[in-house]
């Protein structure tokens, strides 16, 4: 039916009859009287308008086309088909605009944001319709999906009301747009939305729901609230919550916790430049680095991947039962984090930790009494520092690792089978507690303890140090347990108060092997076997209470330089360096030390001495001693058929550079072998086949000298031997054959030398000069260089 009219007011009553499709155009104004249905489409058109007086139901399209007004006058309606504003204008009055097409897909199309809606109702009756939006909706009060799909597109929703979600809003990439200036409230249902924006001074929206979204924008002086306990609120990857200056976000749980989190694991952004209240709040995925520090310290959980929050530290509290992994048992309600500092304080709750756990701290204070039981096989791990002020551990088969100190002040440390692990620096205190094994472990660990340790093995990782700097300190190792070195053991106290190193038993030895380096001062060694690695230095102010083995003491032998003296080596009274009066330059304190030789390269030792006030080091005697050591009958690794007879022993120097040959005197029947020199350092005895007329052994340097007085190269030595004591003829001659110097022989008859004088006790020029030995009819020779 088209009805028309160019001027005044056109009633129409239905009597209760449908109408099929109904257009109504021209001028006038169109009446309906009662209630009036559309079985068909309806259309207002040229400057017509429809304005009815009772419930109005379009069972099909609704369009309004140019300049028509569709006035609907807030008696209701039901408007189930494509809803098109062409160019015309509507009102719909006090009860806004009801779509309820029960099945198909609807467009919906306002005429933009500028048309101006009381409230909207989306309900397809249980169906299956989607409704699609064409263009933005200015909403003046509430939305509400009832039922049905509403579809946005990248069209933008402005509510002055509430928004209710009760089935399927799907949000596209448009933004949902709050500016009531007042209290408004979003159920979000399963939807998950795009943008929402809360804009306008005093608006504030709050959600009672569960509520999904990319991005949030909280304008000034606006809000958003969520204080309904068990709200979920997540955030979808990389979306952003920003907080403008004098906005606010306010999350509060009240018997259990909301939940703010991302998805899967997959970072969200907070930037925060107004106010965010959190309590009782489970956070995850947060990254609020864009913005201020939040303050979650209000009952609030990490649940971990969180940024530039601050939460506060987990406190158990065991309320439910001894499970460590029971979020309820602690204070935050959640299980602590791999960053979280926890602590036991109050209570008497044990707490049972059956899986591994990582903390960043730990500490049992206060007034806990309980236990905290570790499974077996189980490794709690602390990456800074552990502090047992209170209460009981039992570490049990597991292994306790800290990577800061562990400090057992007050409390009980119940280390079972278990093992205690530093894989990172940090001071170990025991405070009497026994430990079972402990472990150094990692490049560049070191442990420093700081009071007295029982232990029943300590092994040391290679590039780890376990030290102790103590005074009065007793590390007592269960007997037949080990200690095993293969990085660095250092112990040093004062001479009078002693490391006291010691075997849980009286009288049966512990094993200290060391593959790496044991430094060791002021220490008192008993029952310890070190035969397994390397020998032990003993030699600084340490004190042999008996029962060890391969552990050397010796400190040395003060020598009166008026006097001179006879210094043995402890360990074999046959080797031994013999100081005429006068050798050295003031009182000193000298020794014998073993050198660690390769098993085919003899027996060695350094002969030191220092000062005995200043400890300055002395090299040079100002007269010969002579060193003598004693061989062993056999060496140890020669090859077969070399070392034939005592004869085949001589004694070498280390200059510092080489070991050079210098024979030496022997004495077969004491099996020692003996050199006079006025130079202190390493000398060694090896298997060598001594030469049985005269030998020039060695030229040091090897070829070029420099003689300028500057302590390095300033002369030219030839080491020989001359077992016949034939007489030789030692000379050095310029290139051009004039002779220019004799060669001097060593008081001790190991080596000739030239200083670089001619004979008229000048320095020779640069240039290559000729040495030349002859000896029983035979002549040595060769060149060297003297350079400046």
């Amino acid at each position: 039916m088209i009805m028309t009219a160019s001027t005044g007011t056109v009633y129409i009553t239905s009597g209760g009859a449908a109408f099929n499709n109904l257009t109504v155009t021209g001028n006038a104004l169109f009446y309906p009287q009662d209630a009036l249905t559309v079985n068909g489409n309806l259309t207002v058109s040229g400057s017509a308008t429809l304005r009815p007086q009772n419930p109005l139901t379009v069972n099909n399209n609704v369009a309004i086309e140019t300049n028509g007004l569709f006035d609907l006058n807030g008696k209701g309606n039901a408007l189930k088909g494509n809803f098109q504003n062409i160019g015309g204008s509507f009102m719909t009055g006090g009860t806004g605009l009801t779509f309820s097409a029960a099945t198909g897909t609807k467009n919906i199309s306002t005429g933009g944001s500028t048309c101006t809606i009381n409230s909207i109702v989306f309900d397809d009756g249980g169906g299956n319709a989607v409704f699609v939006l064409q263009d933005s909706i200015n909403v003046q009060n509430d939305l509400i999906v009832n039922g049905g799909t509403v579809q946005t597109g990248s069209n933008n929703i402005t509510i002055k009301g509430n928004f209710v979600n009760n089935d399927t809003f799907s949000a596209g990439t448009g933004t949902l747009i709050f500016n009531k200036g007042g209290s408004q409230r979003i159920t979000g249902g399963t939807s998950v939305y795009n943008n929402l924006t809360i804009t306008g001074a005093g608006t504030v929206l709050d959600t009672i729901t569960n509520i999904g979204f990319n991005n949030l924008n909280i304008g000034g002086n606006a809000s958003f609230s969520c204080v309904t306990s068990g709200v979920s609120i997540t955030v979808v990857p990389s979306g952003v919550i920003t907080v403008s200056p004098s906005g606010t976000l306010d999350i509060r749980g009240a018997v259990s916790n909301i939940s703010l989190a991302g998805v899967g694991g997959a970072d969200f952004y907070l930037n925060n430049s107004g106010s965010v209240v959190f309590s009782k709040v489970s956070i995850k995925d947060c990254d609020a680095s864009g913005g201020s520090e939040l303050n979650a310290t209000t009952s609030c959980a990490n649940l971990g991947n969180n940024n530039n929050i601050n939460f506060s530290s987990p406190k158990w509290n065991g309320t439910i039962d001894n499970n460590y992994f029971n979020p309820l048992n602690w204070s935050t309600g959640s299980v602590p984090l791999s960053t979280d500092y926890i602590s036991f304080e109050t209570g008497s709750a044990n707490c049972s930790i059956n899986n591994d756990v990582t903390v960043n701290n730990f500490s049992m204070t206060g007034l806990y009494s309980g236990m905290i039981s570790l499974a077996a096989g189980k490794t709690f791990t602390v990456n800074g520092t552990a502090s047992l002020g209170a209460g009981n551990f039992n570490c049990g088969s597991g292994i306790f690792k800290v990577k800061g100190g562990f400090s057992a002040s007050s409390g009980v440390f119940t280390a079972g089978t278990g093992i205690l692990e530093f894989a990172a620096s940090g001071n170990l205190t025991t405070n009497g507690n026994v430990l079972n094994k402990l472990l150094v472990s990692g490049s560049g660990t070191i442990v420093s303890l700081k009071d007295n340790l029982a232990n029943s093995g300590i092994t040391v990782e290679s590039g780890a140090e376990f030290k102790c700097l103590e005074n009065n300190i007793a590390i007592t190792t269960a007997a037949g347990e080990s200690i095993l070195v293969s990085g660095a053991f250092t112990l040093a106290a004062d001479a009078t108060r002693e490391i006291k190193l010691r075997s849980g038993t009286s009288g049966a030895v512990f094993y200290f092997t060391v593959s790496g380096t044991a430094s060791i001062a002021g220490v008192d060694f008993k029952d310890c076997d070190a035969r397994g690695g390397v020998k032990i230095s003993a030699a600084d102010n340490c004190v042999d209470s008996g029962n060890n083995f391969n552990v050397y003491y010796f400190n040395g032998t003060v020598v009166l330089a008026s006097a001179g003296a006879e210094v043995e080596y402890p360990a074999d009274v046959l080797t031994k360096i013999s100081i005429p009066a006068l050798a050295l330059e003031k009182d000193s304190k000298v020794s014998i030390d073993p050198v660690t030789m390769p098993s085919n390269q003899g027996i060695g030792f350094e002969m030191k001495a220092s000062g005995f006030v200043d400890g300055k080091a002395i090299s040079r005697l100002s007269a010969q001693a002579t060193i003598t050591i004693h061989y062993p009958a056999v060496f140890t690794g020669v090859t077969a058929g070399t070392y034939l007879q005592d004869q085949d022993v001589a004694i070498f120097y280390f200059n510092g550079v080489e070991w050079v040959k210098l024979g030496g005197v022997l004495n077969t029947a004491a099996k020692t072998i003996a050199i006079k020199t006025e130079q202190l350092g390493k000398y060694k005895a090896k298997a060598s086949v001594r030469a049985t007329a005269f030998a020039l052994n060695q030229v040091v340097p090897k070829k070029i000298f420099t003689p300028n007085n500057d302590g390095v190269n300033d002369e030219i030595r030839f080491y020989i031997e001359n077992p016949k004591d034939n007489e030789v003829a030692a000379k050095v001659y310029e290139y051009s054959g004039e002779e220019a110097a004799d060669l001097q022989l060593d008081p001790t008859g190991t080596y000739y030398y030239w200083d670089g004088k001619n004979r008229s006790g000048n320095i020779a020029g640069v240039g290559i000069y000729l040495y030349q030995f002859r000896v029983d009819g035979r002549v040595i020779s060769g060149t060297v260089v003297l350079a400046k």
